[in-house]
């Protein structure tokens, strides 16, 4: 009887015991299972401030990049209002030089400024590292690209950016250029503005390397 009794207990120690057992191994799954979505949920968080942080980082550069570009638009509009208002001075070419140099010495990226009377090169600032320029026929220029932007400034009358690829010597440049029209007399030529595009870049806050 008395063993009787002592099996009893024992099985009743052996049932409690796997009875702790488990109890034990659903805490643990539970636990594994809280600590799995607590993990992707903070991974999801950080994927997510990483996502907005370089979506902000993205969108101030885009918007500085493009003030930039748009600072230098408005050296080619300014040179635009210039044409229109000196042209048909006899002293025009001088009238240039120093309209040219104050842009020159007071906007950074610049690496040449040029005016085209019926698509010829006639007037370039600075002269020094240009000399080749003077002359040149962008109406007929033998580079395909070139040829297509300026067919594109002429029959859109719009700003046209291109990479000047002819003429932007020793610098990785951008070239704005645009065609200008005479109230009576139609196309009267183009101006060209060439920025130095590592400058650009810096302007904006982005490095160029």
């Amino acid at each position: 009887m008395k063993d009787n009794f002592r099996n009893q207990i024992l099985n009743s120690l052996k049932s409690q015991d796997k009875r702790a057992q488990l109890w034990f191994l659903f805490i643990l799954i539970s636990l594994l299972i809280i600590w799995w979505q607590a993990t992707s949920w903070y991974r999801a968080q950080l994927l997510t401030e990483q996502q907005n942080q370089v979506r902000d980082e993205v969108s101030l550069h885009g918007y500085s990049l493009s003030a930039a570009i748009n600072r230098r638009f408005a050296l080619l509009r300014g040179l635009n209002a210039f044409v229109l208002t000196e042209y048909n001075q006899d002293n025009f070419g001088e009238l240039f030089f120093t309209y040219a140099s104050h842009i020159y010495a007071n906007t950074s990226g610049v690496l040449n400024i040029a005016i085209a009377p019926k698509g010829l090169i006639e007037f370039v600032y600075p002269i020094e590292g240009n000399e080749s320029l003077i002359g040149y026929d962008l109406l007929n220029s033998l580079q395909a690209e070139l040829k297509q932007d300026i067919q594109l400034a002429i029959e859109s009358e719009q700003i046209i950016l291109g990479f000047p690829l002819d003429y932007a010597q020793g610098g990785w440049g951008l070239a704005a250029r645009q065609a200008i029209y005479l109230e009576n007399d139609g196309f009267w030529g183009l101006i060209i503005v060439v920025i130095d595009i590592p400058t650009l870049l810096n302007d904006a806050g982005l490095e160029s390397g």
